[in-house]
């Protein structure tokens, strides 16, 4: 008999506790539900909210990195006494990008010619991009993977050194956006430096291109150009976002000059290469550079995707 009490009485519990919850949400199914509503708008806010602050904190954090990276950089350098084996070695990337890519004409790039970009997230999100390749030598493999993953941009790109009469362009260039200009970028204007050539200002004013126009990529490989173009490029109205360049030589002296004015105009190492098909190893060297805007865009890019 106290057996079949006790089993009654264990019965009765266990209902008890499976209607509980029933009756907890009978009665507070209100309460409940705005309680999810609150909980949802707060899940809603937070991602925004965290990223604003993981943007700040890491931006913050990578600026504090770079300025001791320029203030050591500055100390004082007899570059006239650098061996020619170490002119580049005092110009190293000083800023780290978070969506980096070696740019080529396959998805994995090797060999002489890709080039190491960032954001390319960003540049396929820019509505009026405006891309520059100084040099081809009839290898458009670059341009045809900016307008792989930009159509929408509007690529330049330069070389005078080609005679068209001898050899054709490779068909299809302009319906992939690229526009050949089979003249040299050069320094001076009324300069017989390289013929056909048009200076910066020139070539800017040709194409449109002036009055505090934008370029956001510049690939410039004209063999030992760099030296007098870049700076008329930083001198001139344009902004550029990203530059891409091969320097050419061991003069120590030309390369700090070089990077003293790619510096002056805000632009930042944040890749480098040396170029071991050729040049002995040591005596060219790819770099690429990054405005302080657009490291902005990428980071936020990046933290968003």
């Amino acid at each position: 008999m106290f057996t079949a009490f006790r089993t009654h009485r264990v019965a009765i519990f266990a209902s008890v506790i499976a209607i509980l919850p029933l009756l907890f949400f009978a009665l507070s199914s209100t309460d409940l539900h705005e309680v999810l509503s609150t909980v949802e708008a707060i899940d809603a806010k937070a991602p925004c909210q965290s990223m604003d602050e993981a943007f700040t904190r890491i931006w913050n954090r990578k600026n504090n990195t770079h300025a001791q990276y320029v203030n050591v950089k500055n100390s004082e350098i007899d570059f006239t006494t650098v061996a020619p084996r170490n002119a580049y070695d005092y110009f190293e990337p000083e800023w780290n990008c978070e969506d980096e890519v070696r740019l080529g004409s396959d998805i994995v790039s090797s060999g002489d010619g890709p080039k190491f970009v960032c954001g390319s997230d960003v540049l396929a999100s820019t509505e009026d991009c405006v891309v520059y390749s100084i040099g081809s030598n009839y290898d458009f493999s670059f341009e045809y993977a900016v307008n792989r993953i930009a159509p929408q941009c509007e690529i330049h790109t330069f070389d005078g050194t080609l005679d068209l009469t001898k050899r054709a362009l490779p068909e299809g260039l302009k319906e992939k956006n690229i526009h050949f200009h089979n003249w040299n970028i050069v320094s001076d204007c009324g300069s017989e430096e390289l013929n056909p050539s048009r200076c910066v200002s020139d070539s800017l004013q040709t194409l449109n291109h002036h009055e505090s126009k934008t370029i956001t990529w510049l690939k410039i490989d004209c063999e030992g150009c760099e030296y007098t173009v870049i700076p008329k490029f930083a001198e001139s109205s344009v902004k550029i976002h990203q530059i891409m360049i091969e320097v050419h030589g061991t003069d120590a002296q030309k390369v700090e000059s070089l990077f003293s004015s790619l510096h002056n105009a805000g632009m930042m190492i944040f890749h480098k290469e040396r170029n071991h098909w050729g040049c002995n190893g040591y005596s060219c060297v790819e770099y690429s550079l990054i405005s302080s805007s657009y490291a902005q865009k990428v980071l936020h890019t990046f933290l968003a995707s």
